[in-house]
């Protein structure tokens, strides 16, 4: 169901899903605003506590394509922080990007190898999640943030 068909100030037809009606009601995004939140792309360093929270917002504005790096399993011991994740993701020793994909198709994971290929050209939007405890990552956020391929 679509909240409705509205041409953009480029007489191209914007449709937007139901889901997103209140965003397109708020001014400052409006229904172009959605489009272009909705043709975005994201990359997210790290899923822990803090980033299960923000791909889950990311996801449910309904930026277009989400892709989290993170190279850790998910830990029964870490659910009752990590929304994203619950006992069957454990059950099935799964990585936390493959978990988080599951419930969320526009999710796209990469593992920290594959996650060096892209560049900050091909995002709109870098999130780091804080206190990222591996240097690797940090080099890596650091090095996206800067646009440089490593």
């Amino acid at each position: 169901m679509t909240s409705g068909t509205k041409e953009g100030s480029n007489g191209q037809a914007i449709e937007v899903p139901a889901r997103y009606s209140r965003q397109v009601l708020f001014e400052e995004i409006g229904r172009e605003g959605q489009a272009r939140l909705m043709a975005s792309r994201a990359v997210l360093v790290g899923c822990g506590a803090l980033g299960t929270v923000q791909a889950s917002f990311l996801v449910r504005a309904g930026v277009g394509t989400l892709r989290i790096i993170d190279r850790d399993f998910v830990e029964e011991s870490n659910l009752q922080r990590q929304i994203l994740f619950d006992e069957e993701d454990v059950k099935a020793l799964l990585p936390k990007a493959v978990a988080a994909e599951n419930p969320h198709p526009r999710v796209q994971l990469l593992g920290l190898e594959d996650a060096k290929a892209i560049g900050h050209s091909e995002e709109h939007l870098v999130v780091e999640t804080p206190h990222a405890d591996r240097f690797a990552v940090l080099i890596l956020h650091g090095d996206l943030a800067l646009g440089v391929r490593t």
